[in-house]
């Protein structure tokens, strides 16, 4: 998907806004019951994992929604969170301290290699870069 800062208005309506309707499907993050409702469309372009759960005839595609457990370090509220917010914005933004954010980055990555989402780790290793070189003098621990 194009940036969605660089598309004309009519590429928006077209190849973009379409993503963002449709049916809902919905994530739960166990056991945390933690849920996340989705459209479909958008969940499903960029992630054969998704693709394959909710386009087909498995439970999850019948029933729309995934139960999805929780792995450290790997699948939390905060890496959906920013999974999210990637899918919809094409940018992430963490609010914590600079080693926390560098562990979120690393985290989501986890996240998106496991769910096959494309595209996203190239921007998770600049968010580091910038990160490391913006606090270049400090511990972060």
């Amino acid at each position: 998907m194009s940036d969605l800062f660089d598309v004309t208005h009519s590429e928006f309506v077209k190849n973009i806004l379409p993503l963002y309707q449709g049916p809902q499907v919905t994530i739960r993050l166990v056991p945390s019951n933690t849920e996340y409702k989705v459209p479909k469309p958008l969940i499903c372009k960029d992630s054969s994992y998704f693709a394959a759960m909710f386009e087909s005839e498995f439970i999850e595609g019948q029933t729309k929604t995934v139960d999805m457990k929780e792995i450290e370090d790997v699948v939390s509220p905060r890496s959906m969170e920013a999974l999210l917010q990637w899918l919809w914005h094409r940018r992430v933004r963490f609010d914590n301290k600079p080693g926390d954010q560098i562990s979120a980055a690393i985290e989501l990555c986890r996240l998106a290699d496991m769910c096959n989402i494309k595209g996203l780790g190239a921007e998770m290793a600049l968010s580091i870069k910038n990160v490391l070189i913006a606090n270049r003098d400090a511990d972060l621990k």
